[in-house]
C-alpha cells in the first residue's frame, strides 16, 4: 500500500513537470532570421568586344540591355529592382526599372530592362549599381561598362547605306572614314558637307573626278567651323558660293581635290591653324 501511495505521488509529479514543461515551450519565441535578396550575376547586351569587361560600341542609335539574375529565399513575389546608370552623359532611362522575364526556380529569377545609346552620348565609362528590395531589406551590385568609339567606314552612294554625305556624316563617330562612291551629289542652297560639332574624320571620294560635289551657286560644298583633325581628299566641288569654307580650326587637311566656278572663293581659311591645302582650282569663263 505505501508502495503504491509513492507510485502515485511520483506520477503527479511527471506529470505536473510535464505541463510545466509545455508552458516553457508555449511561451517561447521562434526567431526566422529573415534572408536577404541575392544578386548572382549582371550581364550587358550587346557586349560588343572579347576582352574582359563589357564594351558597348557606338554605333548609331542603340538599344543595350541589363540582365540580372537574383534569389531570394523569401520568394520573389515582393521583389523591386532598379539600375542607376551615370557616366560621361545623361541616360534618360535613368533609374531604369528592371522586370522580371523568367523565373529559374521558386526564389530565383532574371530580371531586365532596356536602355538607349547613341551618337550623342559620349564615350567613356558608365557606372551601374543594381539596386534590389524585398520591401525589408536592399542590397547593391555595383558594375561598370565601357561605351567605346569605334572606327568604320561608312559607305555613301546609290545603293549606299548613305544616300548623302551629310546624313554619313551626322552618324559618324571619332575616326571614321566617310567613302563617296562616284557620282553627283546636290547642295543646290545648302551645304553639301557640313562638319561642325566632328572631330578626327576623313571624307574620301572614290575618284577625284568621279565624285562631284555639285552647286547652284549660292551654297557651300564643304564647311569646318570649330573643327579638329579633319581630312578631305579626292572629289570635286563645283558651282558653289564658297568651294570649301574654314573657320577656326585646326589640323586641317585637303588634298587631291578640284574647286570649279566657285561664285565667290573656292577656299576661305579664317583664324585657323595647321591647315595644309593641296588642290587645283578649275574656272570655266562664258
Amino acid at each position: 500500500m505505501k508502495k503504491r501511495i509513492i507510485l502515485i505521488i511520483m506520477m503527479i509529479f511527471l506529470v505536473l513537470m510535464a505541463f510545466a514543461r509545455a508552458g516553457e515551450l508555449a511561451g517561447m519565441e521562434v526567431h526566422v532570421e529573415n534572408a536577404l535578396p541575392g544578386i548572382l550575376d549582371v550581364t550587358f547586351l550587346p557586349d560588343d568586344s572579347i576582352e574582359a569587361g563589357t564594351q558597348i560600341y557606338k554605333d548609331g542609335t542603340k538599344k543595350a540591355g541589363i540582365n540580372v539574375t537574383l534569389n531570394d529565399t523569401n520568394g520573389l513575389e515582393m521583389i523591386e529592382a532598379n539600375a542607376y546608370i551615370e557616366g560621361p552623359s545623361i541616360i534618360e532611362e535613368s533609374p531604369l526599372n528592371l522586370i522580371n522575364i523568367l523565373n529559374i526556380s521558386l526564389d530565383t529569377g532574371i530580371y531586365s530592362g532596356d536602355f538607349l545609346l547613341d551618337n550623342s552620348d559620349e564615350a567613356g565609362t558608365y557606372t551601374v549599381n543594381v539596386s534590389v528590395t524585398d520591401q525589408t531589406d536592399t542590397v547593391d551590385y555595383l558594375t561598370t561598362f565601357r561605351y567605346e568609339a569605334v572606327a568604320q567606314i561608312r559607305h555613301v552612294g546609290t545603293g549606299q547605306t548613305y544616300a548623302t554625305i551629310q546624313e554619313a556624316i551626322n552618324d559618324s563617330n571619332t575616326g571614321d572614314i566617310i567613302y563617296v562612291h562616284d557620282g553627283s551629289y546636290n547642295f543646290s542652297d545648302n551645304l553639301g558637307a557640313d562638319f561642325r560639332g566632328r572631330n578626327s574624320l576623313k571624307l574620301m571620294g572614290e575618284s577625284k573626278e568621279g565624285v562631284v560635289l555639285e552647286g547652284n551657286q549660292y551654297g557651300t560644298g564643304i564647311v569646318l567651323m570649330d573643327n579638329e583633325n579633319i581630312q578631305i581628299e579626292k572629289m570635286t566641288i563645283s558651282n558653289g558660293y564658297h568651294g570649301i569654307f574654314i573657320e577656326n580650326s585646326t589640323n586641317i587637311s585637303v588634298k587631291d581635290i578640284i574647286v570649279a566656278n566657285s561664285t565667290w572663293e573656292g577656299i576661305r581659311v579664317d583664324i585657323s591653324s595647321g591647315v595644309e591645302i593641296l588642290l587645283r582650282f578649275r574656272h570655266t569663263i562664258s
